[in-house]
């Protein structure tokens, strides 16, 4: 087989013009002005990032510092609970009728062979009863 020559087809050639162009010359923007502006963004972008990690950063520290202020309020709190619970055991056994009959004893108090109720009447003199009076005041 033999090889047949292949031509690319003609192209037509614009004719010329024959008023003046009205359009301003273009013409190709270099690598260069394409590169400034480029460079531009990525500067932006970058302290951008940086804005954004330094703000996370000082929320984080300001989070922190608040919890340890929280932890030492409830390190507070609970001293606070134990001492009261402390108190509260100290007065329910300085309160007990047995502490009681003890110191009363110790400073040479005697219990007594009768036990006299003494019952205000309203409205009536405040005459205390005899001993062996009933405690309702009927006797």
């Amino acid at each position: 087989m033999a090889a047949i020559p292949v031509t690319a087809p003609r192209r037509a050639q614009p004719a010329p013009r024959s008023e003046p162009d009205a359009r301003p010359d273009l013409r190709v923007v270099g690598a260069r002005a394409r590169r400034g502006r480029a460079g531009v963004v990525a500067a932006l972008l970058v302290v951008g990032v940086f804005v954004a990690l330094f703000a996370s950063a000082v929320l984080h520290t300001i989070l922190v510092s608040g919890q340890h202020r929280l932890d030492g309020m409830q390190g507070d709190i609970e001293e606070r609970q134990a001492r009261n619970h402390r108190l509260r055991l100290r007065a329910d056994r300085l309160e007990s009728s047995q502490r009681i009959v003890e110191a009363a004893t110790r400073d040479g108090m005697i219990r007594p062979d009768e036990i006299i109720w003494l019952a205000p009447r309203p409205g009536g003199p405040a005459n205390p009863p005899t001993a062996g009076a009933d405690p309702d005041g009927s006797g």
